[in-house]
């Protein structure tokens, strides 16, 4: 998997904190994530491999951290 530098993370979820990007997460065989949009709330510092985000669905309460490579976009 290639590394994204900030400038390509930027482009695939463009986030503020005015009006948060829209995104799907593409769930892991492991998560149990509903489907559904999803809201980007926070882009997490950098892990050495790829961006984390927060992200939050309008039907659920507590808000999911997802790697990048789980997000596409709405």
């Amino acid at each position: 998997m290639e590394r994204r530098t900030g400038r390509q993370a930027a482009a695939l979820v463009s986030w503020s904190s005015r009006r948060p990007a829209s995104v799907y997460v593409r769930p892991a065989i492991s998560r149990n994530v509903p489907g559904g949009a999803y809201a980007v709330t926070k882009q997490l510092p950098h892990n050495g491999r790829e961006f984390e985000y927060r992200i939050k669905s309008a039907s659920e309460e507590h808000e999911r951290v997802v790697r990048e490579s789980e997000l596409t976009k709405a």
